[in-house]
Order: C-alpha cells, then sequence, then structure tokens
C-alpha cells in the first residue's frame, strides 16, 4: 500500500464533509426523493467494460420521466510492480517510452507488465421512464475523454509536496502525459501521448420492481446490455457487447435511506486483444444516505471483481474496492445537483487514484 494515500484520503474526506455540512441550512426542493449516487467503481479502463451501478429498486411514477446528467473526473497513475522498479531506477523527468517497456520486458521475461497514466473526463446522459406498472426502461449515454490531465497531476503533486507525502514516482514522468501499455501472456497493447474524445458504448436497461413491496423495503431485478458503437481504434470500446443482471433492495427508513445492489456482469472479447478472454464478475454496492429538509449525505461502499483475474496475476486483476461520498442539493424548482468523490481503498495499483463526479437530476410527469 502507498503509504501517502491514508493521509490524502483523510483530509480529502474530512474537507468534503465540512463543505456538505455547511450546504444544509440553504432552502431549496425538498431530499425525500433522493436516491444514491449513480455511480460505478472507477478504474482507467472503466469505459471499455460494463460495470455495476449503485441503483435504487424505486422507478419513476407511471409514464413520468427520469433524467440524469454528470460528469466524472478522475486521476490515474498505476503501474506494475516490474514497472515501478525501472522508475526508481530514474532521477528526473522523461515520458515513457516504447524502448522503456522494450527494456522492462527484457529485464522481467516471461512476466507480464502494465502503465496508464491519464485523466479521463466522462459526461453521461440517463433517462428512464416506467412504461407498465413495475416495469421501467432507460439508457445511459457518454463522451468519454482521454488526456494527460495536467492541472490535475499538478494539483496531487502540489498536495504531496505541501503535506510531505510521497511522489510514487509521479516526479519522474512527464507532467500531462497519456501513456497506456499492457502485456499478458505475450500480448501487448503501447499507446504513447494519445489524447483522445468520443462516444463511448451506451448501456439500455430495464427493471422490474414490484409494486408490492415487504413494508418499508422495495426490491428490484436489473437487466442491462453495453452496446459496442464506441471506437476500438481509439480504445474508447471493446467492440463487444457486455450483458449484466443484478438485485436491487432499497429501505426508506425515514430520514435514512439503505440501498442494496449485487450482480453479475458476463463482458464480451476484446477485439485489440483478440486471444485475451474476460472473465465474468461478480459486484456489490451499499449505499446509506441521510436526508435533511433540502440535502441529504450519502457514503457507498463498493467492490468489483476484475475481468482480467484469470488472464494474469498482476495487481491489475484484483479486486476492486472503492468508497464515494457525496452530497445532493437543490438547484432550481424540481432539479436536483449532487457532488462527490470516490477514492480506491484496499487495492492501489488496478484504479483510480481520485475521482470527482458533478452532476444534476429531475423527473418530468410526477403526480
Amino acid at each position: 500500500m502507498r503509504p501517502d494515500r491514508r493521509c490524502l484520503r483523510r483530509c480529502l474526506t474530512a474537507a468534503f464533509v465540512v463543505a456538505c455540512l455547511s450546504a444544509t441550512a440553504h432552502a431549496g426542493s425538498s431530499a425525500d426523493q433522493d436516491k444514491p449516487l449513480p455511480f460505478t467503481v472507477q478504474v482507467p479502463y472503466g469505459f471499455l467494460f460494463l460495470h455495476l451501478p449503485a441503483i435504487s429498486a424505486e422507478i419513476p411514477p407511471l409514464h413520468a420521466w427520469s433524467f440524469d446528467a454528470w460528469t466524472t473526473v478522475t486521476n490515474n497513475f498505476i503501474y506494475s510492480d516490474n514497472v515501478g522498479e525501472f522508475l526508481a531506477t530514474r532521477t528526473s523527468r522523461a515520458p515513457m517510452t516504447s524502448a522503456d517497456f522494450d527494456a522492462i520486458a527484457a529485464a522481467n521475461p516471461g512476466e507480464d507488465y502494465y502503465y496508464y497514466d491519464g485523466q479521463i473526463t466522462s459526461l453521461y446522459g440517463r433517462v428512464a421512464t416506467t412504461v407498465a406498472p413495475s416495469l421501467a426502461v432507460g439508457a445511459r449515454f457518454s463522451v468519454v475523454s482521454v488526456s494527460g490531465g495536467e492541472g490535475m497531476d499538478g494539483f496531487v503533486e502540489g498536495f504531496h509536496s505541501l503535506f510531505g507525502l510521497g511522489q510514487s514516482y509521479r516526479d519522474v514522468v512527464t507532467r500531462g502525459q497519456t501513456t497506456s501499455a499492457i502485456r499478458i501472456g505475450g500480448l501487448g497493447d503501447f499507446n504513447p501521448e494519445d489524447p483522445r474524445v468520443g462516444v463511448g458504448d451506451p448501456i439500455v436497461f430495464a427493471i422490474w420492481a414490484p409494486q408490492h413491496g415487504m413494508g418499508v423495503w422495495r426490491i428490484g431485478l436489473i437487466a442491462g446490455v453495453k452496446v459496442p458503437i464506441g471506437s476500438t481504434s481509439k480504445r474508447l470500446s471493446t467492440g463487444s457487447a457486455d450483458f449484466g443482471t443484478a438485485f436491487a433492495l432499497t429501505g426508506d427508513l425515514g430520514r435514512w435511506c439503505v440501498n442494496l445492489n449485487a450482480g453479475v456482469i458476463v463482458p464480451g472479447d476484446i477485439e485489440f486483444l483478440p486471444a485475451l478472454d474476460p472473465a465474468p464478475t461478480a459486484a456489490f454496492a451499499g449505499s446509506v444516505g441521510y436526508r435533511f429538509q433540502t440535502t441529504s449525505l450519502w457514503i457507498q461502499l463498493q467492490w468489483e471483481q476484475s475481468p482480467l483475474r484469470q488472464a494474469t496475476d498482476m495487481p491489475l486483476a484484483h479486486d476492486i474496492y472503492d468508497v464515494s461520498i457525496g452530497t445532493r442539493f437543490p438547484v432550481a424548482g424540481s432539479v436536483r445537483g449532487y457532488v462527490a468523490f470516490t477514492e480506491n481503498v484496499v487495492a492501489f495499483e488496478n484504479s483510480s487514484d481520485i475521482g470527482f463526479h458533478g452532476g444534476v437530476t429531475w423527473i418530468v410527469g410526477r403526480k
């Protein structure tokens, strides 16, 4: 574990909670209908696969439409141990090149490796409507931008320097660089300094939520499909469909809301790594929210297996653990906003260092 991560997480959490609590003084729309934050685990390759979001078992009223629009920005700097050993020999900044990875491969014959340095900014839109009692259908759309993120690189490095934290070799690579490299079982892919933007794969889904509940609890069954329309040449899509099914249990306990999700995802093949066979994954999400009069505070825990876990024994194949903390608040009329951040825990070399989220949600046709 990187020793500086504990301090970073504590500082950011404390600052965010103080900001969230200060928001409770503002007047606006009621927080009574606030639901979990619609995030998945944050991994650098997250837009390639279908993931389990935190999702409520409560659906919009019959013939009403719900809308969500949000953006997520993640900072990513992860690498395998053998790449870390190579970075440790450096004394100044330089880009990671094809020759560098050839040297890593030569020094570690037969070993897999991976490296990812870049900022991912995703813009999402999600729409759903209840077409029949107990049945809602919807879709999620996205635009994905992969860039160097020099501003966030500078922020993270500056924060670490200010508090005397280690840089974990960030200070020996070129700031603001976009580079990814992977080799698994002799299959390799290298993308140097390649900022790009494009449409991500959309997801269509259906939720069956029986009208009869169990007192304050509601249950729902969800099925979803990732439709492969994104660019494989830009590495924004695997080129194959993914399928998933999940269970939702939502409890409305007065001011408290509890939400649990569990699901299984079956990923398709990866066109640009054709011999790599992604494995089915299990996932879990637990959310707890407390609703004040007009604002609500949320904490979410998410766990998911890696689709690469049967292909390699590198940390990239380890389970992913994320914690998100956020708040929902009134914006205008019935429109409500939310801000949050996500931090990886337990495993740090296979997921995004930190993610920031901001968005709005509203319902049209509510009775």
